[in-house]
């Protein structure tokens, strides 16, 4: 793994498709030669605050570099073992028995495993190999350019309920995940927190307030919805509330992004920055920042400020429109509407 790049972007989204293309984008650029080496596998950590939308970075960046609908994806159902020890049959305990005698060694009786096979479905024309139990431990493989692709996912915030049993040793639990997999690829590891694990890329999805991330790291945006009020000049940070998220990119391994491509993609095609050159005033919450504020009103220039690229010029109508009301004594402004076309992510409506 090559040094740490020290380096945290960011960009904030105001729609479900905005994580959804983002995740996507990313996985696509991890260079192909890295996904060859099943003893070292992509790790990309994803953490954030409650109910962000971690999974959507996992779903669509494994759809995105297997050529497949997520949709498509399906996992066995998978039977476990009986609380009670099912009692060895008379031929189990025969067979043990010569098998005792035959290694020279004590007959070790051993109860029947729990049935788990894996699922074959199709996508795109091609045959998905799914195993493991859906939203604990994922394992989907294909083949690509003749390589075998394994892209796993594990929320290592359960401790059980894994198609290896329950595992409440983070360090154990992480390395019976990499054990289940079958080739090289991406794991996408949610909640992980080990100090001896070092993804390659860490992605962080905030909403609302907060101070700390669900594996108890610092958040880097502490109100969200404040932020976006800044932005767009008045409003109601409840407006933002659904799927208005700060999103962070890291680089632990410099290699990833040796030719500067997955940078370049994250600044051109989404607007990430620098978290270093983000206002603090749009990272604090708005109790923290006290009275004295640039500004006057403590709105932001619009410039400074990282929205997805898709959204800017909605966003830089709003700011106009709120600051003429502004001037001429008016309430009226602009309302965030989410989940609706890229087109008519902001629409000007009476408050």
């Amino acid at each position: 793994m090559s040094s740490n790049t020290n380096e945290i972007y960011g960009v904030f989204t105001l729609e479900r498709q905005d994580l959804v293309d983002l995740s996507a984008r990313i996985a696509q650029c991890v260079p192909k030669g890295f996904l060859k080496d099943k003893d070292k596998p992509v790790v990309i950590a994803v953490d954030g605050s409650v109910r962000c939308g971690k999974k959507i970075v996992a779903d669509y960046g494994r759809a995105a570099v297997l050529d497949a609908v997520h949709e498509d994806i399906a996992y066995p159902t998978y039977i476990s073992p009986p609380e009670e020890p099912v009692p060895l049959t008379r031929f189990q305990k025969i067979k043990n028995f010569c098998r005792s005698i035959i290694a020279k060694e004590p007959e070790v009786e051993t109860e029947p495993e729990a049935v788990f096979d894996g699922l074959a479905v199709m996508s795109n024309g091609k045959s998905l190999d799914c195993r493991g139990v859906g939203e604990y431990d994922e394992y989907v493989s294909s083949n690509i350019e003749s390589d075998k692709i394994d892209i796993s996912f594990i929320n290592m915030a359960w401790g059980s309920g894994y198609s290896f049993g329950n595992e409440y040793d983070v360090e154990k639990c992480y390395q019976k995940h990499i054990d289940q997999r079958q080739a090289g690829g991406l794991i996408y590891a949610h909640n992980v927190n080990l100090s001896n694990v070092l993804p390659d890329i860490e992605i962080k999805l905030e909403r609302g307030t907060g101070h700390s991330c669900l594996n108890g790291q610092a958040r880097s945006c502490r109100d969200v919805g404040h932020a976006l009020v800044l932005a767009v000049g008045g409003g109601d940070s409840e407006d933002f509330e659904e799927w208005g998220r700060f999103v962070s990119v890291q680089f632990n391994n410099a290699a990833l992004n040796a030719d500067g491509a997955m940078l370049k993609m994250l600044k051109d095609e989404f607007g990430f920055c620098a978290l270093k050159d983000i206002p603090v005033k749009l990272m604090h919450a708005p109790e923290l920042q006290g009275a004295n504020l640039p500004d006057g009103d403590g709105r932001i220039n619009i410039k400074d400020f990282p929205l997805i690229k898709k959204h800017t010029a909605y966003l830089h109508a709003a700011r106009r429109h709120n600051d003429e009301c502004e001037k001429a004594g008016e309430q009226d402004s602009f309302e965030l509407v989410v989940n609706t076309p890229r087109t008519s992510c902001l629409q000007k409506a009476s408050m």
